[in-house]
Parts: C-alpha cells; structure tokens; sequence
C-alpha cells in the first residue's frame, strides 16, 4: 500500500513539473511571395494581396491592394483559399452583427486603446474588444470594388486548428528542449492556395485570376517557457507598465498553435 501511495505521489510530483502549456511554430516557403517590413506579399501587373500570419492557428486574412487606374471588382464567391486540395470560399451569404461592448474599467480601456493604436510584431494575439455605442448589422457582399491605388481588407480561414501529430514528433517538450521536423514541397503535410476571381466591371464578364501557393517547411515544438516572453509595452521609445507576451520566434511567414498538456502515455 505504502509503495502505491509512494508511486502515485511520484507521478503527481513529475505531473506538476512538467511545462502545461505547449506552443507548435509552423514556418511557411514560397517560391512567388516577398517579405517586406512585417507583411508577406504576392502581386501580379494588378493586384497586390499581403498578409501577416502571425497568430495563434494561422491569420489568412488579407489586404488586396489596386495598383491601376481602375476600378476592380472581386468576385467573392469564385475566390478560394484552398487547404491540401479543400476550397474554402470566401462569400458565404453571411450577416454580421456588432454588438456595443460592456463597460469596463477605466484602468483597462486605456490599456486595450494604446494596443490597438500600434501594429506590434512579435505579440501573441489576443481579442480586444472594439469600443461602439450602437449595435450595427449588415450583410456580406459577393462582389466587392477596389477602386484605384487602394485597398480592401478579406477576412480569411484559419491555417490549422490543431497541432500537427508525427511519431517523429514528441508533442510534450520539456523547457530547454525542442522537436522539429522539417519538409520540402513535396512531403509538406500543409499546402495552402489563394486563387482570387477579379475583373475590371462589375459584371465580371472577363474574369483575370491572381493565384498564390505556400506551404509549411519547418513544425517544431516548444514549452511555453522558452517560445513566450514578457515586456512592457513601448512605442517611439516611451515605455508604459503594460506587460505584453511577445514571441522571439516572430516572422510574417510563421504561425503557430497553442495547446494543452494531455495526461496518458500518448506523448506524440
């Protein structure tokens, strides 16, 4: 009995010590996107799309920037973002609806006003709420106007929303250590495809199509200890007591997956 107790309480005791909070950086290559500033772009003699994909399982969300001296018109419903061969179209026919937010401290307003001032690379992503005092509804719209020298932002799809799994992957790192795999086009366990519809009238009688491809080249995984770090929050060298989490593993092209510790004997 006594060795019973001594074998439990030594599991509890290793449970405890271990990290239970884990991170899963996933890196992405192309051979047609740039890096700019903190934003990945791809461009034809038309359009500009960038996108930042930093945030916790993968931000496709995008700008689509009008380089000519026309109106553009995209065609939602015949644009896709296409995951290991699956369409994820973008027009879904959906209605959106803003509701005010509830009142919070006036302690926590200013905090959450000066983040949302300044775009910040690097920060795990967290929801802040949007200040409204009415409650606004509208509908999506399948085709959109771009008109010239400017832009639209497109709500996309998650990347991923779980860790990815590999026998030759331990899911559970201790801190100091780390699991990667690495992969080329072809192995690649993620592919991803943008495909945009776009003419120059709104009928869209003579449809033009941007496409762009990336895939995801490097997974490792990290204890939450060594992928997360703390610092207050500064801007044009004017620091304030706000304690954000930054990542140092922040790139424009990477993404990753937060996850828990599972206890049981699966540790990949």
């Amino acid at each position: 009995m006594r060795k019973n107790i001594f074998v439990i309480s030594l599991s509890l005791l290793v449970f405890a010590c271990t990290p239970s909070t884990y991170f899963q950086l996933l890196e992405t290559v192309s051979e047609d996107y740039g890096l700019v500033e903190n934003e990945v772009y791809f461009e034809n003699d038309n359009l500009l799309i960038s996108y930042e994909f930093w945030a916790n399982k993968g931000n496709a969300s995008f700008k689509i920037y009008n380089k000519t001296d026309k109106d553009i018109f995209i065609d939602l419903k015949r644009s896709h973002l296409i995951i290991n061969d699956i369409a994820y179209t973008y027009f879904q026919n959906r209605s959106f609806y803003v509701k005010p937010v509830s009142s919070m401290s006036a302690a926590t307003d200013e905090q959450l006003e000066e983040l949302r001032k300044v775009k910040l690379p690097g920060v795990l992503q967290k929801k802040l709420p949007i200040q409204s005092n009415e409650s606004v509804s509208f509908l999506e719209e399948r085709i959109i106007c771009i008109p010239p020298k400017g832009a639209q932002l497109i709500n996309g799809f998650p990347l991923l929303n779980y860790p990815y799994r590999n026998c030759d992957l331990s899911r559970f790192p201790s801190n100091k250590q780390m699991f990667f795999l690495e992969f080329d086009s072809e192995s690649s366990p993620f592919t991803y495809r943008n495909r945009i519809a776009y003419a120059f009238d709104e009928k869209m009688n003579d449809v033009q199509f941007l496409e762009n491809q990336f895939f995801v080249n490097k997974i490792t995984n990290y204890s939450a200890k060594d992928f997360v770090s703390y610092e207050n929050f500064s801007f044009c060298k004017d620091t304030s007591n706000i304690n954000i989490q930054t990542s140092a593993f922040y790139k424009p092209n990477s993404f990753y997956v937060k996850y828990r510790l599972e206890p049981g004997p699966i540790r990949h």
